[in-house]
């Protein structure tokens, strides 16, 4: 991808890096002749963009541009269920999607609040909600077990939708944990063995290739069976978020809130 570093000239004016070395002119230009670093350090401070010494000046991100139009989004499209909701966008999400479908943005926190974020599959939705798998000693295991509250986004490019879940988060029982875990590839089920994920580890890729291997003379003649510390668990929703991607950013967003007496309040948020 090319690169387009943006900066702020001495009018004010946000201009691509590229374009002020190809245009560069010193009666329009300022300085024309510092070198670039240093010319887009004095013009970033002059902006009140950082900048000092030792620091990086902002860089903007450019996106792709696309416009996130999808089709309308009404109450009436909605299932009362969030669950059902998410299983019909998420087959539709299995036909149009490039990727994983089912990959999710988890977020846990600490018992001292600091948040952590990584992608994880969902592998399973029940009537109670959303199932994904782990190391319970890895570092999500720990912060959900000083503090069970998560939450999620699945987003769908193609299909200009993303979905927000949070709530309260339990493991799953010994049996399903057992059940998903045998239904593994055998190569993830010995990963999942000689893995101590989230620890500090050599850094040469031999040591996990030993590991790996020690598994796999460990459990030659026999079943594998599910790691005392691996499992699945299962989070609770009391808020789901909908999201439809519409045209000049005038998105559609409906919310389900878990209400005290059962069911679920539907209503629309502004984008």
């Amino acid at each position: 991808m090319q690169d387009r570093e943006y900066v702020i000239t001495a009018r004010g004016e946000r201009r691509l890096r590229a374009d002020l070395l190809r245009d560069g002119n010193p009666r329009r230009d300022r300085n024309p002749f510092l070198p670039l670093r240093r010319r887009r350090d004095s013009l970033a401070r002059a902006a009140g963009l950082g900048g000092k010494k030792g620091e990086t000046a902002m860089r903007y991100l450019e996106g792709s541009g696309k416009e996130l139009a999808g089709p309308p989004l009404e109450r009436a499209d909605l299932d009362d269920d969030p669950l059902r909701q998410f299983l019909s966008w998420y087959e539709e999400a299995r036909r149009l999607e490039a990727g994983d479908p089912s990959a999710a943005a988890l977020a846990t926190a600490s018992r001292e609040g600091r948040v952590r974020n990584r992608m994880v599959l969902l592998k399973a939705v029940d009537d109670r909600g959303f199932i994904f798998f782990t190391n319970y000693r890895s570092r999500k295991g720990r912060d959900l077990e000083e503090n069970p509250q998560a939450a999620f986004t699945c987003f769908w490019p193609a299909s200009r939708r993303q979905v927000c879940a949070r709530g309260a988060v339990e493991k799953t029982s010994a049996e399903e944990s057992a059940r998903y875990f045998q239904s593994r590839p055998v190569a993830s089920r010995l990963s999942a063995w000689a893995s101590p994920q989230s620890e500090p580890i050599p850094p040469e890729r031999a040591f996990l290739e030993r590991r790996f291997r020690e598994m796999e003379e460990r459990f030659a003649s026999g079943e594998i069976p599910l790691p005392p510390h691996w499992g699945g668990y299962r989070l609770l929703p009391d808020e789901i978020e909908f999201w439809q991607g519409r045209s000049n950013r005038l998105h559609d967003r409906f919310q389900y809130l878990r209400a005290p007496t059962g069911g679920w309040k539907i209503q629309r948020l502004a984008p």
